[in-house]
């Protein structure tokens, strides 16, 4: 979400300049002729769309569905991007690997979660004592 907010959102200068030398980033504008999609406006949507994707990854909700829809626009990027670009993003990849095989259930749990489990695989009903 920081690189969202600080890059995109809060500074988009930062992003059109990329964007001013890569120009094929801006995808809709470079390759589907829309308009009236400038580089302000991709960043805009480039921030928004990271911002969302952190928000749900901090959720924990559908982690893997989020690195699935994200694994595209994340890893296509990667022929494009200059070297400097490409080390900076690799611990986001990292990250993202990670999740999606590991997913978001890493929380240690508690010895009342533990006694809860073993009581109700063992057939019954957990009771309070």
């Amino acid at each position: 979400m920081a690189p969202a907010l600080s890059e995109k959102i809060w500074n988009p200068g930062i992003a059109t300049a990329f964007l001013h030398d890569h120009p094929g980033f801006n995808f809709p504008h470079a390759f589907l002729g829309i308009g009236w999609m400038t580089d302000e406006r991709f960043a805009l949507a480039a921030g928004i769309f990271e911002l969302a994707i952190g928000v749900m990854l901090i959720s924990g909700l559908l982690t893997r569905v989020v690195i699935l829809a994200m694994w595209l626009p994340f890893n296509v990027t990667v022929p494009f991007l200059p070297p400097q670009e490409l080390l900076y993003h690799l611990p986001f990849f990292a990250i993202m690997y990670f999740l999606l095989v590991h997913g978001a259930n890493l929380a240690p749990q508690s010895d009342g979660h533990r006694w809860l489990r073993q009581a109700t695989n063992r057939g019954g009903r957990a009771r309070v004592r």
